[in-house]
């Protein structure tokens, strides 16, 4: 996801749903899969673990929804609960805004 920085820039944000731990190997060998099977283009700056992903009840990822919340907005102005798959899903987004350092 590309989002906002401090700097007046962006950064592409990969978020990871991973039982396992999110070491600094484990993202540089992410980061080295990406550029190669995909392009430079595709490997993001930062790489975030997360619990789950939120989808709606038909299977789609709410991404737009996720980038309002990360922005800023409430949950509840983005995405109806009785739409989603999990409601819960939404919360670890918004407790990543102080962590990624958004505009």
């Amino acid at each position: 996801m590309d989002l906002p920085n401090k700097n007046e820039g962006s950064q592409l944000v990969l978020f990871v749903v991973t039982k396992r731990t999110l070491t600094a190997a484990l993202k540089q060998k992410i980061k080295k899969h990406l550029r190669v099977q995909c392009s430079p283009r595709h490997v993001p700056d930062q790489i975030v673990a997360v619990s789950s992903i939120p989808y709606t009840l038909s299977g789609k990822k709410l991404e737009i929804p996720v980038k309002k919340i990360l922005l800023g907005a409430a949950p509840s102005e983005v995405a109806s609960p009785g739409a989603l798959r999990d409601p819960k899903s939404l919360a670890v987004f918004v407790s990543l805004r102080k962590e990624l350092e958004l505009t």
